[in-house]
């Protein structure tokens, strides 16, 4: 084994996922992928890791695909960060068994990427195809060292491929039999998931699939028991989504986002004022039907280009954590229980390429169209800073309005306030209590109402685009950190 270490490998193997996944996507036929981990004969330190598929298979113009599995690939630093004191060994070698639907032949490569800067193919004799019809392929690597990090990685990369509820792909994880020890038993099939043609994902399923996710990976509730129907009748979600891929109109990328959000109900508040309980913004990054933990310019682009005020929140840190998922600390978030933010972006067939500008405005649309969704539907949460501001006033405001109304000689006076409030003439002492409310209720109704700035599908649509309605980076800005294709 080569000295290509832990880091190296998971990434590896994510992509290995990744591509299997996207073949299948753009096959129009039910596919299985299956990821295995087999013990090498002889060697009980020594793995297999395939990934293997009933999809389309790969052509030999396709092989260049396995080339950003080469240590240069963007997502090694983050692997490299997380993982760094693993000693998991892969030798930088691709085994790749494949054929076609229309092929007579099996065919085998060899892909070393152990030279950075030329990876290295090599075509091995092929096998005849027996008269069958069939199609897909089984890519793999060997690794050697301990191999738990790997198991747990993929366990949890599985889970969360599993929020786009994909509807024609069903994906296995299998082990083979040993770690009786550990929380991977024998021959166990991890999750099973499913998506619709990439062309028109739809963007309730990924509603749909972050809810899911949420109930049985984060709180763990049994599907289908009382804990589990209280919390989706109380759970909310926004949805935004920029990108065409129409006839007249096509983008290169489409971007759907979802922002889901459960409220902390009163008697958990009173619980999280004595013990400062407070929960951080989860945002989980797909792209191309595959989970990938959000670059450090994304997640700039993010922060600075959202106009986060708008919606009630002060960003104070972000970071992610060791499986991928970006965490984002905000002020005044124990009115939260969980919030999570799933954006999925993935390519169409237009081979126009976007500049990184275009490509940021478009995550920022989407993501500000879900929050305006989500702030229309639940306003209290999602106050403005200005809106916050005139509610402070308020205590005072409703207080000194009911002075001049309960303290008035006028009696016609106290009846017509009281029918303005809804209230029976004589209950003065509610009036402060109701004049409170409906000035809180106003705030956040008019708060909400704000107008909608241009989107991208805006933009492209023929809207005029005011440069002065936007926070975006220069392009040589996001240029500088690679966010073109």
């Amino acid at each position: 084994m080569s000295s290509y270490n832990t880091s190296f490998a998971l990434c590896a193997v994510h992509h290995l996922i990744a591509n299997a996944i996207y073949r299948c996507s753009k096959w129009n036929l039910p596919s299985r992928i299956t990821v295995t981990v087999t013990h090498v004969d002889g060697c009980l330190s020594a793995y297999k890791i395939s990934v293997a598929d009933t999809g389309p298979g790969i052509c030999d113009t396709d092989l260049q695909e396995f080339y950003p599995l080469n240590i240069n690939s963007s997502l090694s630093d983050f692997f490299s960060e997380t993982f760094s004191e693993c000693s998991l060994r892969w030798d930088g070698v691709v085994s790749i068994t494949t054929t076609g639907i229309q092929e007579e032949k099996i065919r085998h490569y060899k892909i070393s990427l152990k030279d950075k800067e030329r990876p290295h193919i090599l075509e091995l004799h092929p096998d005849p195809k027996p008269k069958k019809t069939f199609s897909g392929a089984e890519v793999a690597i060997y690794a050697e060292g301990p191999v738990e990090d790997l198991m747990f990685y993929i366990q949890d990369l599985c889970e969360k491929i599993s929020i786009l509820q994909l509807s024609n792909i069903y994906l296995e994880l299998c082990l083979a039999n040993f770690w009786e020890s550990s929380r991977f038993h024998n021959n166990e099939t991890a999750i099973l998931y499913a998506p619709v043609i990439v062309e028109e994902m739809s963007i309730e399923q990924l509603s749909k699939g972050t809810i899911d996710y949420i109930s049985k990976f984060i709180y763990k509730y049994p599907c289908g028991s009382q804990e589990d129907h209280v919390f989706r009748h109380e759970v909310k979600t926004g949805k935004g989504k920029a990108g065409k891929d129409g006839i007249l109109i096509k983008t290169k990328w489409i971007v759907q986002t979802c922002v889901t959000v459960h409220e902390r109900q009163s008697v958990d508040q009173e619980l999280s004022s004595d013990s400062h309980t407070s929960c951080s913004m989860k945002l989980f990054f797909f792209e191309d039907f595959c989970f990938t933990p959000l670059s450090t310019a994304w997640l700039c682009a993010l922060q600075r280009n959202v106009d986060w005020a708008k919606f009630g929140f002060s960003i104070k840190s972000a970071q992610r954590d060791a499986s991928g998922i970006t965490n984002i600390d905000f002020e005044h978030s124990s009115n939260f229980k969980i919030i999570i933010i799933t954006i999925h972006r993935y390519s169409t067939r237009e081979s126009k390429r976007m500049g990184a500008r275009s490509q940021t405005k478009q995550l920022k649309d989407a993501l500000e169209e879900a929050l305006r969704e989500l702030k229309q539907a639940v306003p209290h949460l999602f106050l403005g800073a200005k809106a916050k501001k005139m509610q402070q006033c308020v205590p005072d405001l409703s207080k000194c309005l009911a002075g001049l109304i309960t303290t008035s000689m006028d009696s016609s006076f106290k009846i017509e306030c009281s029918k303005i409030l809804d209230l029976p003439p004589d209950e003065t002492n509610a009036f402060e209590v109701c004049i409170r409310k409906k000035m809180m209720s106003i705030i956040q109704v008019k708060d909400a109402s704000q107008p909608k700035m241009l989107t991208y599908n805006d933009e492209r649509n023929g809207s005029k685009y005011k440069e002065a309605e936007v926070k975006c980076y220069s392009e040589s800005e996001c240029e500088e950190w690679a966010l073109d294709d």
